[in-house]
């Protein structure tokens, strides 16, 4: 048995610490009241009901009796229909009715007005006052002159006002969103004409909804509004993430927010939607970086998020894996680390999103973007604030880019390359190979306008190569080389690629033999060429500016005094670095044959750095061989080259 304390036995009428009764005596007693009277009611019925039910028979039973056949049970007249059956017959009246009865094809009736009805301006007004908020009074409802709208009843009606082209729609949708018309429930109204784009993608619908967004007032008298405005940014973030609305919405969306004295309420997820890394922003982004300083948004993240764009379609042109390029430098302050960030997320997003590669890459690569590249360029004075922007620049086939790039960097070269590395330029982005002879050079200008030199590397007394370690730990110098170097190992990568695709199909590359003449009986383990002719057009439709490319790997088994000096007679005016375990040839010339700037590099390096070297004695030695040649640049107009030396 369970003990229950004496002063809780009452829980109903009193509280357990002797407080006034949850439940008046009068109300108990008009209670039981009530359910006597039901009770009486309830049998009289019962009662008459037998009472007839023993009249019908004893009816019967008399007809009977008299050898007479009985009639048949009398039917009860069928009621007629409160609407018609066919839903193009329903007038105004019915369509109040239905709401107010809970018709349960009160919701079907609704989706028919908006489906046709679409030009009907009293279709719409109907509609309207269908959605109208109701009083929530007890009278009214018992007397069933009102009925508040369930939720699904007010996303169906706006559903409908949304399909209806009129002025008088257009405007009621206005005044819902501005708080201005009141619905039984005024977030689940506002989130419907938000949403009723992604449900109809067209043309017309996200020119509704681009008016929508910017012209809109936010609510001003309504208790809830801070709740509600924080819901309805949060709808509208949603809306703008869905992958149903253009590109060519978002440009639009971006041109209207970039207009002077916007007073959208929805400013603020707009641009937040807009910059995120997503394929479909990338039309946006370009007007936001347009107008950069109308916005409150880093130019340096978009640049940073096209660079990684471009360096996807730098992949894609040279059959370079994506996955073999990383994404992210990891120098740099916050500013470096907001762009690595940015550049991240963008490599991801494209290569995630492959299929919608070229759509972007027509963005990226558009002579409108070229152009802001060309202007940043123009006005840069700090390679340290602008790594983004020349990331960019460096994977942009234009020849007009490649020429800003190479003024830019020559202008700015005392600054060193801190700004370049911060973003990950030289070994995180994959840079079209025109970057390679564009770097060299602005080294050649800055050398030449400012009478210095960057030596590499010097010849010893005896004629072996030594490493001049000041200038071979110029800053330059290693970036310089770690640039050729990133750029080798995704050639690389490439040419297994295409070694492999040939395999598969049955056939034997044959590239072209490079214009510098690789080492007797020269074990090729890899070998790559790619030319971008004259006017030729790449797979986005832009002319690429022209360009040849050739790579060798070869293994071997040698010592690496002959091999350096094969290359020193082939490479002239070479600069020369070494290290401990290897030596670099760098140069840039010009080819006589063609008139294009020719850069060459050659790497000699050791195959197994931890086992000692003995001179004379062969070793495993890589022999790495790098050709860029692109028509643009002082060299190719006719200028004296200076040699990076």
């Amino acid at each position: 048995m369970v003990a229950v304390a004496s002063g809780c036995l009452l829980p109903i009428f009193s509280g357990c610490d002797g407080g006034a009764p949850i439940v008046s005596q009068e109300e108990i007693e008009r209670s039981k009241r009530i359910r006597e009277e039901r009770r009486i009611a309830e049998e009289k019925a019962e009662a008459a009901d037998r009472e007839r039910k023993a009249a019908e028979t004893a009816r019967v039973a008399a007809i009977r009796a008299r050898g007479d056949q009985p009639p048949p049970p009398r039917k009860r007249p069928s009621k007629k229909p409160r609407r018609p059956e066919n839903l193009a017959e329903w007038k105004k009246q019915d369509y109040i009715e239905a709401k107010i009865q809970r018709d349960s094809r009160f919701i079907e009736a609704i989706a028919y007005v908006g489906d046709h009805f679409a030009d009907n301006p009293n279709a719409a007004a109907t509609l309207l006052e269908l959605l109208r908020a109701q009083p929530d009074d007890a009278k009214d409802r018992r007397r069933g002159s009102a009925r508040r709208c369930r939720p699904n009843e007010v996303r169906a009606i706006v559903a409908a006002l949304v399909k209806n082209r009129t002025d008088v729609a257009r405007k009621a949708l206005d005044d819902v969103l501005a708080g201005r018309f009141s619905t039984d429930d005024d977030d689940v109204a506002r989130e419907t004409v938000l949403r009723a784009p992604l449900a109809d993608p067209t043309p017309e619908n996200e020119a509704r909804l681009l008016h929508v967004l910017m012209t809109a007032s936010p609510e001003s008298d309504q208790p809830r509004t801070k709740r509600s405005r924080t819901k309805l940014d949060r709808v509208v973030a949603d809306v703008l993430e869905s992958p149903k609305l253009s590109g060519g919405f978002r440009a639009k969306l971006a041109e209207a927010a970039c207009r002077p004295r916007n007073q959208s309420p929805y400013l603020g997820p707009i641009l937040e939607s807009l910059v995120e890394a997503r394929p479909a922003n990338v039309p946006a982004q370009l007007v936001l970086l347009e107008h950069a300083d109308l916005v409150a948004v880093s130019d340096r993240a978009l640049a940073s998020q096209f660079a990684a764009y471009g360096a996807l379609g730098v992949c894609r042109d040279l059959d370079i894996p994506p996955q073999e390029a990383s994404v992210g430098g990891s120098r740099g302050g916050a500013a470096s680390a907001e762009t690595r960030n940015a550049f991240r997320q963008a490599w991801l997003a494209g290569e995630a999103d492959s299929e919608s590669l070229s759509q972007v890459l027509e963005v990226v690569r558009s002579q409108r973007t070229a152009a802001w590249v060309e202007r940043r360029l123009a006005r840069l004075d700090s390679l340290d604030d602008e790594g983004a922007a020349v990331a960019l620049a460096s994977t942009l086939p234009i020849e007009s880019t490649r020429a800003a790039l190479r003024e830019s960097l020559a202008r700015n070269w005392p600054d060193g390359p801190g700004g370049l590395e911060g973003v990950g330029l030289a070994e995180a982005v994959a840079s079209e190979p025109g970057f390679i002879v564009g770097l060299k050079s602005a080294a050649q200008q800055w050398a030449e306008e400012s009478g210095g030199h960057s030596r590499l590397g010097r010849k010893s007394r005896g004629g072996a190569v030594q490493a001049n370690q000041r200038e071979a730990a110029d800053p330059w110098t290693v970036f310089i080389r770690q640039t050729v170097r990133g750029a080798c190992e995704r050639i690389d990568e490439a040419a297994q690629r295409r070694e492999v695709l040939a395999r598969d199909e049955n056939t034997t590359p044959s590239p072209p033999e490079p214009p510098i003449e690789l080492h007797a009986d020269a074990r090729v383990i890899h070998r790559y060429h790619e030319t971008w002719p004259d006017g030729e057009a790449g797979t986005e439709g832009f002319m690429r500016a022209p360009m040849r490319l050739h790579y060798v790997l070869c293994h071997e088994t040698a010592e690496p005094e002959p091999l350096l000096r094969h290359y020193r007679r082939r490479v002239r005016n070479a600069a020369i670095a070494a290290g401990e375990n290897e030596v670099w040839l760098s140069t840039l010339g010009v080819d006589k044959a063609t008139g294009w700037q020719q850069s060459v590099d050659v790497f000699i390096e050791r195959m197994n750095p931890d086992r000692p070297s003995t001179r004379g004695v062969p070793e495993k030695l890589a022999v790495i061989l790098l050709i860029v040649e692109t028509p643009d640049g002082p060299a190719a107009n006719g200028k004296k080259s200076v040699v990076v030396r």
